[in-house]
């Protein structure tokens, strides 16, 4: 077997088992100089949204679990964008400041950048009350499920899971940061040192307002350095 031919099969082990990149260690440790597009201009949320003041009382605000790499890197959580569609359904739209990719996050970040016109993550799920109460968490497309931070092909999962099968803290359910591009769970499935991050600025507003914010900056940009 030639050295091109087993590096092919060590490739395709890779992508067949998601699961090489637990959390036991690092193979392939970011670069910071891959960390270029970081410099560019991200919104100014203070000045371009309302802050979300929780007068709605029965609203609740989770308490994220964020793995400490994360923050090591640059890639924490901004905000949160609430947005009370009704008394029966809140959603939320996590922001965190980028994400990387274990092998190509150069690559990654610069097609992002183009594609979705901003570095940073955002995702969103939603709160669902019945009587003024959280009754269950719909997460559409950003459920963990069984994987952890390292893997390769990141699956986005869909699941909707009753309020109680969530830990709590002043009754603020506890969710769980699993994934490098930031899938969400209601438990810790990697063990890794966290960050409880229950003190974020909150702004009024869906997921469309969020990205309107950041399409904004991205058009000034390009237009001004092209």
């Amino acid at each position: 077997m030639t050295r091109i031919t087993l590096a092919l099969v060590f490739v395709v082990i890779l992508i067949a088992q998601p699961y090489a990149f637990a959390d036991e260690f690092e193979l392939f440790p970011r670069s910071e100089a891959l960390k270029n597009l970081l410099d560019r201009p991200e919104p100014d949320f203070d000045k371009v949204a309302d802050v979300y003041e929780h007068k709605e009382e029965w609203v609740t605000l989770p308490l994220f679990v964020v793995p400490q790499r994360d923050i090591d890197t640059g890639n924490e959580l901004v905000c949160v964008f609430v947005n009370v569609e009704s008394q029966a359904r809140v959603q939320y739209s996590a922001c965190f400041r980028d994400e990387d990719h274990p092998l190509t996050d150069e690559q990654y970040d610069a097609v992002r950048w183009h594609r979705y016109k901003r570095i940073a993550d955002v995702e969103s799920f939603y709160i669902e009350y019945v009587d003024g109460k959280p009754a269950a968490i719909d997460f559409p497309g950003v459920y963990a499920a069984d994987q952890t931070f390292y893997v390769l092909a990141a699956r986005h999962n869909t699941i909707r899971l009753g309020f109680s099968e969530f830990e709590t803290e002043d009754s603020r359910p506890i969710v769980h940061v699993n994934t490098w591009n930031h899938m969400f769970s209601d438990k810790d499935n990697g063990k890794r040192d966290h960050v409880y991050e229950d003190r974020y600025a909150t702004y009024v507003g869906g997921r469309e307002d969020l990205e309107k914010f950041y399409s904004d900056v991205y058009e000034d940009y390009e237009s001004s350095s092209g």
